[in-house]
């Protein structure tokens, strides 16, 4: 019987592509979406700190508390949103952000 992987990974995740050095980010709130487009990082203000991402950060869930969410955009413009709360889920590729919840 032959083995068979543990995990099956997203058709993007093949491990002998190079990672792309922009991921795609989505920052929304209740009313809109503030920002969607492609980041070079991104810096999250988090419970035990700040977290920086860049594609290819391993998968994570995160509680976001108040501060500054940073973003370096493909173009080297640079945005920021003040926050007082919300989450975040990180993959290899993309950030979704949800704040002011």
């Amino acid at each position: 019987m032959p083995d068979k992987p543990l995990q099956q990974l997203p058709p993007e995740a093949d491990p002998k592509k190079p990672l792309p050095k922009e991921m795609d980010v989505l920052v929304v709130n209740l009313d809109k979406i503030l920002l969607e487009g492609k980041a070079k990082s991104i810096i999250l203000p988090v419970p035990y700190g700040n977290l920086a991402v860049l594609s290819g950060h391993t998968p994570i869930f995160t509680k976001l508390v108040k501060g500054t969410i940073n973003v370096n955009l493909e173009n080297n413009t640079k945005k920021d949103f003040e926050i007082e709360n919300g989450i975040a889920k990180i993959t290899q590729y993309k950030a979704t952000i949800l704040v002011g919840f």
